[in-house]
């Protein structure tokens, strides 16, 4: 189920809804700004730390924001 809320599956039946909106309508976008999914399995490549920090910014063909690559204090709770 959280695969599917991550979008990370396809729901085999039914719809799923976020804010009284159907997830399939929603931009992958605005969705992922609202949404994140933590794997407990780590998922690293055999690279340099750096390549796999900046990953997920060479699969969008944008460039690594600095402040997140130097580790700024995570904010867990508001």
């Amino acid at each position: 189920m959280l695969k599917i809320i991550a979008s990370l599956l396809s729901p085999t039946s039914g719809r799923l809804f976020f804010d009284d909106a159907d997830v399939a309508t929603l931009s992958p976008e605005r969705y992922s700004q609202q949404v994140s999914y933590c794997a407990q399995t780590p998922a690293l490549f055999g690279d340099s730390v750096y390549d796999n920090l900046i990953f997920p910014w060479q699969i969008r063909n944008k460039q690594p924001d600095p402040q997140a690559l130097l580790g700024r204090p995570a904010a867990l709770w508001p």
